[in-house]
């Protein structure tokens, strides 16, 4: 479910969670936070005409409503921990 925030609760207010260059990582978090029931949209920084990572440009934020932030940031830092159950599944984020 990812969503598009023009089609959202106006109240809500859309925050950065995590900034990667990997496309693979940000889906990953996306599908982590929504397994999780925390709702978010990807905001690519690149431009589609040219398909490069060159420094921040193809960079893609993974955004969450400010309410969620705390929560996600815990989530996402549980996963990144060593010994966590998910880097024992194979699915640690670096």
């Amino acid at each position: 479910m990812t969503l598009d925030p023009s089609h959202t609760d106006r109240t809500q207010q859309w925050v950065p969670l995590l900034t990667t260059a990997s496309p693979a990582e940000a889906h990953l978090v996306r599908g982590l936070l929504e397994g999780e029931g925390i709702a978010c949209w990807l905001r690519p920084r690149g431009v589609p005409q040219l398909p490069l990572t060159v420094n921040r440009l193809g960079e893609i934020d993974v955004c969450v409503d400010a309410a969620d932030f705390d929560a996600g940031q815990r989530m996402i830092e549980d996963v990144r921990r060593p010994g966590s159950s998910e880097e024992q599944d194979g699915v640690a984020l670096e």
